[in-house]
């Protein structure tokens, strides 16, 4: 089997953590017949989701994942449900290197062996969760340095480190992981990842980012 290129590999921990693949949702199982029971005459209403707000014309918003940002000038977006993968422009020398992925969704999606994803209360348990999954996805992960920043008035973790390999890609990588939680049953995740690391030169990009960036409370299921 091919290595995956290491967008490829981002997209596919994205989808694990937070759940929010558009493509690829199995079909339920099939249920045994069963026999009809008359419904109440009322049914219960799903309570209304919120309003979507303004934002500036050249922000990118991503409705169901509850954020919106700015796309780095040249840089290219794929959008699958809501994740938006990012990747420098095709005539630079970061291209086919440094991919930058963000994703938003529930974190009592997060599918990460021995940890109980539905006690995730804090910042804290958020970081130690994804940090977790990393290292199940990754060979040999080195923490290099660990901040506090602020993303749209939220407290957030960003988290440097590096590796050996990151899933099926078997050579050196450099990490960024950008982690917040606005709310218990909200969260927002911005993993960037370079091959070779020295290929990353993105910290100024990833700032600018940051500094564009909009959290809210998502406006479609």
């Amino acid at each position: 089997m091919p290595a995956r290129t290491p967008d490829a590999i981002v997209i596919l921990v994205l989808c694990l953590l937070l759940g929010s693949c558009a493509a690829g949702t199995p079909a339920p199982p099939a249920t045994p017949a069963a026999t009809l029971i008359p419904l109440a005459t009322t049914l219960p209403t799903e309570a209304p989701l919120p309003t979507l707000p303004t934002f500036p014309a050249d922000l990118t918003v991503m409705p169901t994942a509850g954020y919106a940002f700015r796309i780095p000038a040249g840089w290219q977006m794929q959008q699958a449900g809501g994740i938006a993968t990012l990747e420098p422009p095709a005539n630079s020398p970061q291209s086919g290197t440094v991919t930058l992925v963000l994703n938003g969704g529930n974190p009592t999606n997060l599918v990460i062996e021995e940890v109980s994803t539905s006690k995730i209360a804090s910042l804290e348990d958020l970081s130690t969760a994804l940090l977790t999954s990393l290292e199940q996805e990754t060979l040999g992960m080195e923490i290099e340095a660990r901040e506090e920043l602020v993303l749209d008035g939220q407290p957030a973790h960003l988290i440097r480190a590096r590796s050996a390999g990151f899933g099926d890609l078997e050579q050196a990588v450099q990490i960024r992981l950008i982690a917040t939680l606005p709310a218990r049953d909200r969260a927002f995740v911005l993993l960037g990842i370079a091959s070779p690391p020295d290929a990353w030169d993105a910290d100024a990009v990833l700032q600018d980012l940051i500094q564009s960036l909009r959290l809210f409370a998502p406006t479609a299921r």
